[in-house]
């Protein structure tokens, strides 16, 4: 679950559970996505916190072979 501080920044609803699933990646390209837009972000999240993301999704996709989807 997403941490208060980081629903903070990211400017989410802090009355509601958000989360992060690290057993799928989506692959996006930029200038073929139809979810990526030119609109400003609303928030932000840590670096920290993206690098413990990170960490754990590389973990999971070196153990399966699976995961990736591509969203273009």
């Amino acid at each position: 679950m997403l941490p208060e501080i980081e629903r903070r920044r990211a400017g989410l609803d802090l009355h509601r559970e958000a989360w992060i699933y690290v057993s799928e990646a989506n692959e996006d390209v930029e200038g073929a996505s139809l979810f990526l837009t030119s609109e400003p972000a609303i928030g932000a999240i840590s670096k920290a916190f993206l690098e413990r993301v990170k960490a754990a999704l590389l973990q999971r996709l070196t153990k399966r072979r699976r995961g990736v989807v591509n969203r273009t």
